[in-house]
């Protein structure tokens, strides 16, 4: 005879009732949570998981062979074919065959999730947990990364199969159970429930509650990305006035005092340029100028002095006299 394991847990099934539903009694008494979670049905991908299950059912003993052509797939085959068709009742009987093998169990999973029930589906293929799991929102960025809007904390035990699963949401193993962003709060709320279909979510107003915190977070995160916008006024200063070009000072033959022979002398006072020193000291021999300190001007005899003056356009082209 064979011998079967509950299709949910795999613990084996002693009791006639837990034969029948192929559900060991604990297990059975959470099938009303986990048919409540039912989905629209893939249609397509069903029939397409069905041949599977089909290709296997000949090598898996005369009862589960009996069972399958006298219970599921009539049960099947009418749910397919109806205009409203309820598949729960195509569900359990396949639930019934999963408890023939694991191997079945493998190909029967894909045809419970596509019918629309993929809490039962998770169960079979030993991905949900049957023990109770809270999920909650905790306002921080997860990992240190502002992008990720916040951390939502899974606190409950987790399949060992379900791990990678859970990795690919964004999730983080930790000592009590998983956490994930809360930007990836639209994976989690279509794939959570069925790897733990009694989770409970700590929020007043559940998962519509942690959608609004998600679009909260995520428009404080644009705004604080947001760079300010800084009017700055740029006042040109006003030029400065033209300055005023330093004059070129020439005292007339006389109004200096006379050289040591006598000679009237005159004087000529400019800004300091070197070049002019050097031009005034070529044209005048030493003995016939000399230079007053004082008045910061150089006096050269009378008889110098139109040289010197024919130079100063030279050196001082802007300067007047």
């Amino acid at each position: 005879m064979l011998t079967r394991t509950c299709a949910y847990c795999g613990l084996p099934l002693t009791d006639s009732a837990s034969l029948q539903a192929g559900v060991g009694p604990v297990c059975r008494g959470k099938d009303n949570a986990l048919y409540a979670k039912g989905i629209p049905a893939d249609l397509p991908a069903a029939k397409a998981a069905f041949q599977a299950v089909v290709r296997l059912i000949s090598d898996s003993g005369a009862e589960v062979s009996s069972y399958f052509h006298s219970t599921a797939l009539p049960a099947f085959e009418a749910a397919m074919g109806s205009e409203t068709p309820d598949f729960r009742d195509a569900v359990r009987a396949l639930v019934w065959i999963a408890s023939g093998s694991k191997a079945l169990r493998a190909k029967v999973g894909p045809v419970v999730s596509a019918l629309g029930y993929p809490a039962v589906a998770a169960m079979i293929l030993g991905m949900a947990v049957s023990s109770p799991a809270t999920l909650a929102l905790i306002p921080t960025p997860f990992k240190n990364r502002p992008e990720t809007l916040g951390v939502l904390n899974l606190v409950g035990a987790s399949a060992p199969k379900a791990t990678k699963p859970l990795r690919a949401f964004g999730g983080v193993k930790t000592t009590t159970g998983w956490c994930f962003p809360l930007a990836n709060l639209d994976t989690l709320v279509q794939n959570l429930p069925h790897l733990y279909p009694w989770l409970t979510v700590e929020h007043p107003e559940g998962w519509s509650g942690l959608a609004l915190a998600r679009e909260n977070a995520l428009a404080a995160f644009k705004a604080s990305q947001t760079p300010a916008v800084t009017i700055t006024t740029v006042v040109t200063p006003a030029p400065a006035p033209a300055k005023a070009p330093s004059p070129v000072t020439v005292t007339p033959v006389g109004g200096r005092p006379a050289a040591k022979n006598g000679t009237p002398r005159a004087g000529i006072r400019t800004p300091y340029n070197g070049g002019w020193i050097v031009t005034l000291k070529a044209l005048v021999p030493a003995p016939n100028r000399s230079y007053s300190a004082a008045d910061q001007t150089w006096e050269v005899d009378a008889a110098f002095l139109p040289l010197v003056l024919a130079e100063r356009p030279k050196l001082f082209p802007s300067a007047h006299v």
